[in-house]
């Protein structure tokens, strides 16, 4: 269902940008390209969370995502519709979420990755809080990415981190 609505939101944005391409300027030409997915498995896809492993109580830190072809062929990955970034109990209940719950517009990037290239994608900053905008205290904590690609779908990648005094 989400996969459906999804490529109406895609096709609903595209004809409005054709729409207001074509306006006023007849004689413009307009490539508009659709992506088929490739064969990719998420077994092809390691992706993995870069953060701290200890960090103060009131401090935040910047995660980095590394996404790499674990395969033998290259291929494209094609990212970036809805990833997401939150942060975690050890039970896996959130605590804050980057994107909490509203719509998620980000352009689709493609980039091709010959087999074992890495490259490192997305950067997410958290300054601490939680969703009520309070530090968390001291304790166990994960760092979640929700990385969305277009095939093979979402991968999941967690990192444990500790608050400390």
């Amino acid at each position: 269902m989400q996969n459906r609505l999804f490529k109406i939101l895609c096709s609903l944005i595209g004809a409005i940008l054709l729409l207001s391409a074509c306006s006023g300027e007849p004689d413009r030409k307009i490539l508009i390209e659709y992506y088929e997915p490739n064969n990719l498995s998420a077994d092809c896809i390691d992706v993995s969370l870069q953060s701290l492993e200890t960090i103060q109580v009131g401090e935040g830190f910047t995660a980095s995502v590394k996404i790499t072809n674990t395969c033998s062929q290259a291929t494209e990955v094609k990212y970036g519709a809805g990833t997401d970034f939150l942060i975690t109990h050890t039970d896996g209940k959130t605590i804050w979420q980057r994107y909490q719950g509203g719509p998620i517009i980000m352009p689709l990037f493609i980039k091709p990755l010959a087999a074992g290239e890495s490259f490192d994608g997305a950067v997410f900053t958290w300054d601490g809080r939680d969703s009520n905008n309070k530090s968390l205290v001291e304790g166990d904590y994960q760092a979640v990415v929700m990385f969305d690609m277009l095939t093979p779908g979402t991968i999941e990648s967690v990192k444990s981190f500790k608050i400390t005094n």
